[in-house]
C-alpha cells in the first residue's frame, strides 16, 4: 500500500513546483520625503534602478550611503537611486536629516520586505533597464563594488539574479518535512513510538496504525492551525519586524540547544499539555486510544513549532503577499504534510513492531546530541548575522 502511494506523493509534489513567481522586480511605491512626490518602480522602466534597503539606526547603512554619495553624481543621470528606509519606528524627519539627494523614504511594508527578501541591512539591489533584477548583496558594499555593478547594469552585460522560486505552495510543503523532523521535535518521535505501542499491548494492524497516526497527526495539525491562524490575523503587524526576527530566533535556537543537554527538555515542553495528558490517561478503549494520541500530537506539534518558528513564520507571511486565499492554502499544505508523515511513520512502525524502537532507542542520545549543537550553531550564527 505505502509502495502504491509513494510514486502518487511524488506526481503531487512535482505538479505543486510546476507554478513559478514572477521573475521581474516586484513593484512598489515610495513617496520622497523631500519632494513629497510618490514615485513606482514601474515609473522607471527603461532605466537602471539602484535600491537601497536602510535603517536610521543601521551603522553599516551609513557606510553604504557615504558610497552611494560618492558616486551618485556620475550616475544620476544614468541611472535611479531610491533609499526605502524599512526601519518600523524610524521616522520621515529622521529621514529628511539626512538630507539625501536622490529619492528617499519610509516602506516597510509586508509585501516589500518578502517580495525582496530583505531579511537585514542594509541590502543593495541594482534593476536592469528591463525590470529584471542583476544584483542583491546584504553587506557594506564600497564605491568601487558600486560603481562596477552599476557600470555592468548599464552596458547590459550584467547576468540577471534568477528569482524564480519554486512556488509558495512547494515551498509549504518541504517546510512542513522540515517541521516534523526539527531537532527539538525528532527526539520526541522513539517516545511516541513507544508511547503508541504501550498503548496497544496486543500489536497494531494496518488500520489500527492508520487511526491511531491519524489521531496524533491532528494534534500536529491543531496547533499548527492555530499557530498560523495568528499570523495570517496578524501579517500586517508582523512584517516591518522581520528583519529584527533573526537576533530573537537566534537567542530562542541556542536555549533550546542547552536545553537539549538537560533532562529539563522535555518536561518543559509537556508541561502545558499535562493536564490534558492526566485527563487522557482516564479514558479506555477505542475512544481513549485516539485521544491518548492525540494529546501527543499536540506536544509534538508545539515542540516543533518552537524551533521551526522562522521557516513556519517564512512560508505563511510569505504566502500571504499574494492573497488570504494563497496563506490559507500554505498553511494547510504545511500541516498536512506533517500530520501525513506522522501517520506514515506510524504505520511503518507499527509493521516492523519491536525492531522500529531498538532502532530508535539506540540512536536517540546521538540526535540529541547533534541537534543541541546545531541549534546553538544556528542560533549563534544568526545573533551575529544580524548584529
Amino acid at each position: 500500500m505505502i509502495k502504491r502511494a509513494l510514486p502518487v506523493f511524488l506526481v503531487f509534489i512535482l505538479l505543486l513546483g510546476g507554478a513559478q513567481a514572477i521573475s521581474k522586480a516586484p513593484d512598489f511605491e515610495i513617496r520622497d520625503v523631500n519632494s513629497g512626490k510618490a514615485y513606482r518602480l514601474s515609473d522607471f522602466h527603461g532605466k537602471v534602478v539602484l535600491i537601497d534597503f536602510m535603517s536610521i539606526d543601521c551603522e553599516g547603512c551609513k557606510k553604504v550611503e557615504n558610497s552611494l554619495r560618492e558616486i551618485w553624481g556620475d550616475y544620476n543621470s544614468s541611472a535611479i537611486f531610491i533609499t526605502v528606509d524599512i526601519g518600523p519606528t524610524d521616522t520621515e524627519e529622521e529621514l529628511k536629516e539626512r538630507e539625501i539627494p536622490w529619492i528617499s523614504g519610509l516602506n516597510s511594508s509586508l509585501s516589500l520586505i518578502t517580495g525582496y527578501r530583505v531579511s537585514s541591512t542594509p541590502k543593495i539591489v541594482i534593476i536592469d533597464q528591463d525590470g529584471y533584477i542583476v544584483m542583491e548583496k546584504s553587506e557594506v558594499m564600497g564605491a568601487p563594488q558600486l560603481r562596477e555593478a552599476l557600470d555592468r547594469a548599464i552596458s547590459g552585460n550584467a547576468e540577471r539574479v534568477d528569482i524564480q522560486e519554486m512556488s509558495i505552495y512547494m515551498l509549504a510543503v518541504f517546510a512542513g518535512i522540515a517541521s516534523f523532523f526539527s531537532p527539538c521535535s525528532f527526539p520526541m518521535l522513539p517516545g511516541y513510538i513507544a508511547y503508541y505501542f504501550g498503548i496497544e499491548k496486543k500489536g497494531s494492524s494496518l488500520k489500527k496504525a492508520v487511526v491511531g497516526g491519524g489521531s496524533a497527526a491532528l494534534g500536529i495539525i491543531a496547533v499548527y492551525m492555530v499557530v498560523g491562524a495568528f499570523l495570517i490575523y496578524s501579517a500586517s503587524l508582523i512584517a516591518p519586524f522581520i528583519p529584527m526576527l533573526g537576533v530573537v530566533v537566534g537567542s530562542l535556537l541556542i536555549i533550546f540547544g542547552v536545553l537539549m543537554f538537560t533532562p529539563l527538555q522535555y518536561d518543559a515542553l509537556l508541561r502545558p499539555f499535562r493536564p490534558l495528558s492526566e485527563a487522557l490517561k482516564k479514558k479506555e478503549g477505542d475512544r481513549g486510544f485516539k485521544a491518548k494520541l492525540f494529546g501527543y500530537g499536540l506536544a509534538y506539534g508545539g515542540a516543533a513549532t518552537g524551533c521551526t518558528a522562522p521557516v513556519f513564520l517564512a512560508v505563511i507571511v510569505g504566502a500571504m503577499t499574494t492573497s488570504l486565499f494563497t496563506g490559507i492554502v500554505a498553511l494547510s499544505l504545511y500541516s498536512a504534510i506533517a500530520g501525513a508523515l506522522m501517520v506514515l511513520i506510524t504505520v511503518t512502525m507499527a509493521a516492523f513492531e519491536s525492531r522500529a524502537i531498538d532502532i530508535l532507542k539506540k540512536h536517540t542520545e546521538t540526535i540529541k546530541i547533534v541537534s543541541a549543537l546545531v541549534l546553538i550553531a544556528v542560533g549563534i550564527y544568526l545573533i551575529a548575522y544580524h548584529l
